[in-house]
């Protein structure tokens, strides 16, 4: 979705907000798990200053497509590959030890896949084949949230 966007626009904040979720897992992945020490997040914001410097309108810290872009370039392949070999990790090398300290963790990835860990992901993730599915990811992404919109949820919870 991210790359039929112009490199000009500037991203919702939930984008940036599942892009810098998604980012903070791969580092912590990356350095663990693949033993590389890539980017911090505040260097890429420093790249986003940049670009936003180029628009003299534009102010704030939201990321503009071309940098959402290039994050998603620069991780994108290293993560696939990391949540594959924890995937190998908990099931292939040490599954007694994952049954037994962390069993809540080991059942969900056991009844439910990681659907990014299959080979084909990487193809349809650049090629979007689902294009209809993502068009407009960030409004499906809250989609469930508008049940609770008529409660007050504050009040409940201090009862």
């Amino acid at each position: 979705m991210c790359k039929r966007k112009p490199d000009s626009q500037l991203c919702s904040t939930t984008i940036q907000y599942i892009l810098l979720q998604h980012y903070e897992y791969f580092y912590l992945l990356s350095r663990y798990i693949l033993g590389k020490k890539p980017k911090a997040i505040p260097e890429w914001y420093d790249v986003n200053m940049l670009e936003l410097q180029k628009q003299p309108n534009r102010k704030g810290i939201t990321f503009s497509y071309k940098v959402v872009k290039q994050i998603i370039q620069y991780f994108a392949s290293d993560y696939r590959e990391a949540v594959r070999q924890v995937n190998l990790l908990v099931f292939k090398h040490y599954p007694t030890y994952y049954q037994q300290r962390f069993p809540y963790l080991y059942m969900h990835l056991k009844l439910r896949p990681l659907t990014f860990v299959h080979s084909d992901w990487f193809a349809r993730y650049y090629n979007d084949e689902y294009e209809n599915d993502t068009m407009n990811i960030e409004k499906k992404y809250f989609d469930d949230f508008t049940d609770y919109d008529d409660y007050d949820l504050i009040d409940d919870l201090n009862i």
